[in-house]
């Protein structure tokens, strides 16, 4: 039943697009430079090498658990204050 929905809804909507086409054919050439630009552009990026991708996971992993243990540290100390004035 609910495939049925989905491909309905999907049917209007492929429906609508081709009933309005005339209307949306500016905005289609506008994304269509857009995506040419976009691949020009990923062209230029400089991607990370593996071994620096490597090294920036861990560094994010150790930093991470780093900063748990001092939020875990600072609460803990937090509760035992509270405790005492309450």
């Amino acid at each position: 039943m609910a495939q049925i929905i989905g491909i309905t809804v999907l049917a209007i909507i492929v429906l609508v697009i081709l009933v309005n086409l005339k209307k949306i054919a500016p905005a289609l050439g506008g994304l269509k430079v857009f995506f040419e630009e976009v691949v020009f552009e990923m062209g230029k990026v400089s991607w990370p090498s593996r071994d620096e991708v490597v090294n920036s996971t861990i560094l994010v992993g150790v930093t991470t658990i780093a900063l748990t243990l001092m939020v875990l540290v600072v609460d803990s100390i937090f509760l035992r204050i509270l405790r005492v004035m309450f």
